[in-house]
Formats: C-alpha cells, sequence, structure tokens
C-alpha cells in the first residue's frame, strides 16, 4: 500500500507544479533570455535567437512586455543584472531598465514576421494612457502593415483611423505611414488621410499626401501640400517631400523646376544618406537631370564611399544619355 501511495506522489508532483523536470513556462524562457541579452557578455546573439526560434510562443508576452508598469520588472531587475559586470545597476534605474527591456522587446517583434498574426494585442495597447506604450505599439502595427503592404486586411487599416487623431505626435506619425502601400482605396481611409493633411506635424502632412497620391496621383491638396514642404527647414523633410511628389507622376520633373532645386540643395548638404539617395534618383532620371552634374562632381571628393559611389554611378548614367554615341 505504502508503495502504491508513494508512486502516486510521484506522478502526482508534475501536476502540481513541484517537478524539477517540467520545462519553463514561454514567460519564464522569454524573460531568462532578456536576461542573458541585458547581463551576460557574449550570449546576447544566442539569447535573441532562442526567443525568436520560439516564435508564437514568445510573442503574446513580448507584446505583454510593452505594456508593463516599473513595479513588474523589480524582480526581473535584480535577476539580470546580478548577471551583469560590476556596477551596472548604478548606471541605470528601474524606469531605464524598463525601457531598455521594452526596447528589446520592440527589435524582437518587428523581426518576427508572425507578429502580424497579433494586431489586436497591439491595439489594445494603443489604448494606454502612457504615450511611450502607444508609440511603440504604433510603430509595430505601422511596421508590420507596411511589410504586409497589399496583402493587409481592411479591417486593420479602419482600426487604424481613430489613432490619427493621437494626442503624440509619434503616434500619429507611425499610424499615417501605415498606410503608404494601399492609399486611400477605402472612402473612409481617404477622408482620415485628408484630415491629416492639416495635422500640426509636417511629417504627417507628408505621409499623408504620400498616401493619397498612392490612390489619385492627381489630388490636388495632397500635391499642394508636398510642394509646401519643399521649403521645409528641416532636410530630411524636404527631400522626401521632393520624391514623394516626382513619384506620383515622373513627368513633373519637367514641369516643376522646384524639384530639381530641392534634389540639388540635398546633395550640396551634410546627410550622407540624403547625399546618396538623391545621387541615386538624379541617376535614374538621366538626361534631364543635367543641372545637377555640378553638384554630383563635387561629390567625388566626398569623404564617404557611398555617396563617391553613387555620385560616379550618377554621372555616368547622366552623362550617357547627354553624350552622343562614340562612333565606331
Amino acid at each position: 500500500m505504502r508503495g502504491c501511495c508513494l508512486l502516486l506522489l510521484l506522478f502526482t508532483l508534475p501536476f502540481l507544479g513541484f517537478s524539477q523536470f517540467a520545462a519553463p513556462a514561454p514567460r519564464d524562457q522569454v524573460l531568462q533570455h532578456l536576461e542573458d541579452v541585458f547581463g551576460a557578455p557574449g550570449k546576447q546573439g544566442t539569447a535573441i535567437q532562442s526567443i525568436k526560434t520560439m516564435g508564437t510562443n514568445a510573442i503574446p508576452f513580448l507584446i505583454e512586455i510593452l505594456g508593463y508598469e516599473t513595479t513588474q520588472v523589480d524582480q526581473w531587475y535584480e535577476k539580470a543584472y546580478a548577471k551583469a559586470p560590476s556596477g551596472i545597476q548604478s548606471r541605470m534605474s528601474k524606469p531605464e531598465a524598463l525601457e531598455k527591456l521594452r526596447n528589446e522587446a520592440v527589435v524582437l517583434l518587428r523581426n518576427m514576421p508572425e507578429t502580424h498574426l497579433y494586431m489586436t494585442n497591439l491595439f489594445t495597447l494603443l489604448k494606454d494612457q502612457r504615450p511611450e506604450v502607444r508609440r511603440h505599439s504604433a510603430s509595430l502595427i505601422s511596421h508590420h502593415m507596411l511589410n504586409r503592404g497589399r496583402n493587409m486586411e481592411d479591417s486593420v487599416m479602419l482600426e487604424c483611423l481613430p489613432y490619427l487623431k493621437d494626442s503624440d505626435a509619434q503616434v500619429r506619425r507611425s499610424i499615417v505611414q501605415a498606410f503608404a502601400h494601399k492609399g486611400a482605396r477605402l472612402p473612409r481611409v481617404k477622408i482620415a488621410l485628408e484630415a491629416a493633411l492639416n495635422d500640426p506635424v509636417e511629417e504627417v502632412r507628408m505621409n499623408a499626401a504620400h498616401a493619397l497620391l498612392q490612390a489619385d496621383n492627381k489630388h490636388p491638396d495632397a500635391l499642394n501640400t508636398l510642394k509646401a514642404l519643399f521649403t521645409s527647414n528641416t532636410p530630411n523633410t524636404r527631400y522626401f517631400a521632393a520624391v514623394y511628389y516626382f513619384v506620383s507622376d515622373r513627368q513633373r520633373f519637367k514641369d516643376e523646376p522646384d524639384l530639381m532645386r530641392v534634389f540639388v540643395d540635398t546633395l550640396s548638404g551634410n546627410d550622407v544618406e540624403l547625399q546618396s539617395y538623391a545621387a541615386e534618383l538624379l541617376g535614374g532620371i538621366g538626361a534631364s537631370a543635367k543641372p545637377a552634374v555640378p553638384e554630383l562632381k563635387k561629390l567625388l571628393l566626398s569623404p564617404e564611399a557611398q555617396v563617391r559611389t553613387a555620385a560616379t554611378n550618377a554621372l555616368q548614367r547622366i552623362e550617357a544619355e547627354v553624350l552622343p554615341p562614340a562612333k565606331p
């Protein structure tokens, strides 16, 4: 009889949670791996890959982390930084650790394609009172909507619309970018994007105009919004407003001298990435981009290899169309 009781007890213990052989729950596994990301030198790459391998088992918990309160990381903080090099706790408060934990969760969620299956969870966080939580959620929604492109469900697009009026500019900026591929195909989306053309933030207005032009490349208010941004004080805004204006109808390059001015100003600026982008775009335009040749030649002396390469390629393509073919 005693033997039967012992066997019964051994069989029952695992179900009561006392078995030392039970595999950790997904939540515990994710936290263990994140502890290694923050506090175990040399294990970060393996820990991140382990979370990605967990796939949909990890995603709900990573999303849950975005909505954590500071008090929810107390135990995790102590465990993670017990592994960390000496002195790291004195350089990072618990609120700072929470934000780093959220940021790491966001990076993982961006890189895990299965995240788009959990849009409902992310939309729940968009109702949070804390702007930092809404920003993270909005950026992930936008990222995965853009990745899905024209395959994104209409229901998800419609659920985004209220957040074009969010009090936080970063949330509005992320949400409006989510409409870039599908544009204003749905009437309710078109109305919301047209309202966003009056947003106080330039980047929101610019992306709303871009989305509207995806559905109607002659939308007058969208075109006027982009033209007004050609004189923005922000180089990035000036450049991309001109790009969106141009790509909506490439024939506009011949009719709008202001486009060339924006692109040439970008070449003469200090932003290495924008210089490279502008050179590549002008090279694609060909002979019509001849007025930009003097600035492109100056970039051949740039200390940045990527800029020199982009300028060289652009000049070759422009001059190939400008110069008559060599006689045999």
